[in-house]
């Protein structure tokens, strides 16, 4: 575990040696564990802001799709009148 080991997680266990042992498995080829873990205050922050950001790029999106089909339609009736 070498994201507790560095502090970026904190295993929830008070024996580390049994997870480090032969309890640590894999699953589907990716390493599972049998414990939860917890992320430190700053990590957390990072992802709330990180989501954020996703919230705002979606939000921006919508009204990007908005404004792009008013515009289409808005050619169509050009095209229209002018003819």
């Amino acid at each position: 575990m070498i994201l507790s080991e560095y502090g970026y997680v904190k295993v929830n266990t008070n024996n580390n040696d049994y997870l480090y042992g032969i309890e640590s498995w894999l699953s589907d080829g990716k390493p599972a564990y049998p414990y939860s873990i917890e992320y430190p205050k700053p990590i957390h922050e990072v992802d709330k802001k990180y989501i954020e950001a996703i919230d705002k790029a979606q939000e921006l999106n919508k009204e990007l799709k908005k404004l792009e089909e008013e515009k289409a339609k808005s050619n169509v009736g050009e095209l229209w009148d002018s003819l």
